[in-house]
């Protein structure tokens, strides 16, 4: 298992937008808010980004712009999208919250953790 904190006082987190598509970064706080995981993600904060950490279980939670993320060992995985709104869906049940409009079935698939093999049945 990698260690998050590579350095004294640097934390290594992956960063994503709406595709899901992560890339790795350092932050030079071992305690980072959502504004600092944001700028490192490409923001700035007139951008209003929104702030989702991706937690163990799938959910994700909002991070506000000066509220610090609870890192924990392992991957610490955050979506980052420029929105001024979340919208609300539900897969079997959970309700989820998306920064976007709009959502391919891809995304809500792997956010849900569906089975893509059931996926495709019918």
């Amino acid at each position: 298992m990698q260690d998050i904190f590579a350095k004294p006082g640097h934390a290594l987190v992956e960063v994503a937008d709406q595709t899901l598509v992560y890339r790795q970064v350092n932050i030079h706080d071992s305690t980072p808010t959502g504004a600092q995981i944001a700028a490192v993600a490409g923001f700035k904060p007139a951008q209003m980004p929104v702030i989702f950490q991706v937690l163990e279980s799938g959910s994700l939670e909002g991070i506000r712009p000066d509220e610090v993320a609870n890192l924990c060992e392992g991957v610490n995985r955050f979506i980052v999208v420029e929105s001024d709104r979340t919208y609300r869906f539900t897969v079997d049940g959970a309700l989820r919250e998306w920064p976007c409009r709009h959502i391919t079935g891809h995304v809500i698939r792997r956010l849900g953790r569906v089975n893509t093999s059931l996926a495709h049945r019918r």
